[in-house]
């Protein structure tokens, strides 16, 4: 430990020093480890929104009026939408750094969409408020400094220097998907005849 207390801490220098080592680069893995799989795991569920919407899509333009103009316009919106969390969630899954903007863009998107209640004519705002629960979370993560710094040149050297720490994000994203569903599931059975009656 050194003799000047207004040294700067260890931590801080692993930051900002220009060269890594090995011993290095595993320090900030290990500091940084949490963020990255939440990162990767937001990934992972952006890829299975993906799957939902174009799911929705195909439904709206298969079961309903082919010849509305709303039917139309809001199964090209899923398709655009779906394009949007397929992109996001390729970079967020190789910790790309113009991936945090696009993901969070799309969540203040759904957040702010909520709030100003721009969801609550097409669906009564129960599906808003899942989604919108569902993306508090990666909107702190994504607009953490943490997450800024993963995104990086330098991080991207300390994983290079140690391939063996990569996260398993599986675990974290099947929980995520799972509350989604769960929640989706719980608005359809329980409070879908509550608010009907």
């Amino acid at each position: 430990m050194s003799d000047n207390p207004y040294a700067t801490p260890r931590s801080q220098e692993l930051l900002s020093s220009a060269d890594l080592t090995r011993d290095e680069a595993l320090a900030l893995r290990e500091h940084f480890r949490g963020v990255e799989r939440l990162l990767r795991s937001i990934g992972l569920v952006y890829f299975v929104q993906a799957l939902l919407v174009v799911l929705v899509a195909f439904y709206l333009l298969t079961n309903g009026d082919g010849d509305s103009a709303e039917l139309i316009s809001a199964a090209v919106y899923c398709f655009v939408l779906t394009i949007v969390l397929m992109v996001a969630g390729f970079g967020l899954r190789q910790l790309t750094a113009w991936s945090r903007l696009l993901a969070l863009l799309h969540t203040l998107y759904l957040l702010g969409g909520f709030t100003l209640g721009l969801f609550m004519r097409a669906t009564d705002g129960r599906i808003g408020f899942v989604f919108a629960v569902l993306h508090a979370l990666p909107f702190f993560v994504l607009f953490s400094s943490r997450a800024g710094y993963i995104l990086t040149p330098r991080y991207k050297v300390a994983m290079a220097l140690t391939p063996e720490l990569a996260p398993n994000t599986w675990p974290l994203a099947a929980l995520i998907v799972s509350l989604l569903l769960s929640l989706i599931l719980a608005d359809a059975l329980i409070f879908s005849p509550l608010w009907m009656s």
